[in-house]
């Protein structure tokens, strides 16, 4: 079966993003953990239309990878920030099936992805790019007594609904804690309608070279 991110334009994506209020508060949040971490390397799984890149200090990151599973967010990023960004590299990647063939990443920013694939799949081969001092920050959504994906006039983001599912904060504290790093942040962010964004910083327990 094809997956329902495929068949979703970018635009339309962008926009419910922009309707909903949650661009402007990933895009933050992007923001916050890249002037925590100054990465030399930064990673962005699940990068969609690259919101957040634009705070990209290119000054301090050197590599820049965006990865997606659908070749016309890595397009519509291209477009959007190559003049700004001349170190971006995008990777079109599906996380349950393919291999991630990168190392030595210092941060990786994961904002609302793993809803979308198995976390027992994903998120080791995301972990697994990192190098011994790096980071990563996860951010999940917790819904109150909400419909996970809000309702807009972007009708074609409906399709989502037969592959998201909740993920709590305890599941991934546990997978991140088995491959060895550990939770030294976690906040809860209102979004809207009834929902919120948890928010987990992790970095490796042993760092060493």
């Amino acid at each position: 079966m094809k997956n329902p991110w495929l068949k979703i334009p970018a635009i339309d994506y962008e926009s419910h993003m922009a309707e909903v209020g949650q661009s402007r508060i990933l895009g933050s949040l992007t923001r916050q953990t890249l002037r925590k971490y100054n990465p030399e390397k930064f990673l962005l799984p699940g990068c969609a239309s690259g919101n957040g890149l634009e705070h990209i200090d290119n000054n301090v990151t050197s590599q820049v990878y965006a990865l997606d599973i659908n070749p016309e967010y890595l397009e519509f990023t291209v477009n959007r920030f190559q003049h700004r960004i001349p170190n971006l590299r995008t990777i079109c990647c599906d996380l349950l099936t393919d291999k991630l063939e990168l190392t030595d990443i210092d941060l990786a920013f994961c904002g609302l992805l793993l809803e979308y694939v198995d976390p027992h799949i994903a998120l080791p081969k995301i972990i697994g790019t990192l190098n011994k001092q790096g980071n990563l920050v996860i951010v999940i959504q917790r819904n109150n007594s909400a419909s996970f994906v809000s309702k807009t006039r972007y009708s074609s983001l409906e399709k989502l609904s037969g592959i998201v599912s909740d993920v709590l904060p305890e599941e991934i504290d546990n997978i991140c804690r088995q491959i060895g790093m550990t939770k030294a942040f976690q906040e809860e962010i209102p979004v809207n309608d009834g929902k919120s964004f948890i928010v987990m910083d992790f970095s490796f327990r042993n760092k060493g070279g």
